[in-house]
């Protein structure tokens, strides 16, 4: 793995390493992180791509690997993005989506998928460039599963295509066309295999993968369609990792269920647990980064600190990271937002916390 890191001086304090960067303010509005390519929009509008850019991921008309952002097009009225494993969507201020990248399991929604022959040899159905997804112009927001879509409309209709599932394994195929999914909406986030969701009735419902409990119904039973998590109807956002998901309430406290193997539940234990359990007993929870790997989150509370847990035995309980409070929301794997729009990853590295910039991307050889 090749690291690329601009204008870094580190300050290391008790289990915790503070990166400063010395890098310019992009002002970013909006993120999304795959395992090696990032898709971000910036409070002007404009979506720009960094990292891998294998089957043409990053949108910019070439299948060149950049270590800084690039712009895709020109428009400037983009307001939701979704990075996956091989591919991008995005929303556009219209109503419109758009994919780019590769097609291969049908994510971008068009009715194709997988391999097409061209001459003598066989190509992965995709595009280097931004192109529409059907004619609708009610969409609102967009989210990947790596290999699904996932998308909210402006009536809160959710929609899927492409196909659930992990590591070749398919829980369930929506298809290559949008097929409804349940009833109204108000939020959803996709995990590596599983999916959860906000209905505007302020119910918590989810789907697929449920080995570890992720899907908090109390079994470990996969779901192909959402199951309701509880009775409670105050959920106010939710949170999916790879095989633990976290939520917060609307009276501002934080919940977490599934896999505890890292004390990714917060829980002071390393037991997992199949429905929600309650992380420690404050009510000023804002938002929530989950990590898709080595199961630890890092998390942002109303007055701007950040703190994290999870990610080895010592650590299954939230500690204040650093003391800045400046901090303004907590996107996937690890990367966090301060309210002066930049972008910073926080990692756990043997069991420290470790913040640096984010206008680079972990490029994979």
């Amino acid at each position: 793995m090749k690291r690329i890191i601009f204008g870094i001086g580190l300050l290391v304090m008790t289990g915790f390493i503070y990166a400063q960067a010395e890098t310019a303010e992009w002002n970013w509005t909006q993120v999304s992180v795959s395992s090696n390519h990032t898709a971000a929009i910036r409070a002007d509008g404009t979506l720009w791509t960094w990292g891998k850019n294998d089957q043409g991921k990053l949108g910019d008309g070439t299948t060149n690997d950049s270590s800084v952002p690039v712009q895709v097009g020109t428009a400037t009225n983009w307001i939701s993005v979704a990075a996956g494993g091989i591919y991008t969507a995005a929303v556009r201020a219209d109503g419109t989506l758009w994919a780019w990248g590769s097609n291969l399991y049908g994510q971008f929604g068009n009715g194709n998928r997988g391999f097409f022959s061209e001459g003598n040899q066989h190509r992965i159905h995709g595009n280097l460039t931004p192109v529409r997804i059907g004619t609708a112009t009610n969409w609102a927001s967009v989210y990947s599963g790596g290999r699904l879509t996932i998308a909210l409309r402006t009536d809160g209709s959710l929609w899927g295509w492409g196909i659930l599932g992990f590591n070749g394994f398919t829980i369930h195929d929506y298809g290559t066309t949008p097929v409804r999914i349940g009833t109204v909406w108000a939020s959803v986030s996709v995990g590596t295999s599983h999916v959860a969701a906000i209905s505007r009735d302020g119910s918590l419902w989810s789907w697929g993968h449920n080995r570890n409990g992720q899907l908090g119904d109390g079994t470990t039973i996969e779901r192909t369609a959402p199951v309701r998590v509880g009775t409670d109807t105050d959920w106010a956002s939710v949170f999916a990792g790879y095989s633990h998901t976290v939520a917060i309430k609307k009276n501002g406290t934080l919940w977490a269920w599934g896999n505890n193997d890292y004390g990714q539940l917060g829980n002071e234990t390393q037991i997992s647990v199949f429905t929600p359990v309650q992380i420690g007993t404050d009510t000023d929870w804002a938002s929530v980064s989950v990590n898709s790997g080595w199961g630890y989150n890092r998390a942002v509370k109303t007055n701007g600190e950040l703190w994290g847990w999870g990610g080895g035995r010592r650590l299954s309980t939230p500690v204040r990271i650093g003391t800045d409070s400046n901090w303004a929301s907590a996107f996937a794997r690890g990367v966090i937002r301060k309210i002066d729009g930049t972008l910073w990853v926080c990692e756990n590295i043997d069991e420290k916390w470790i913040i640096r910039p984010y206008l680079t991307q972990d490029i994979f050889d």
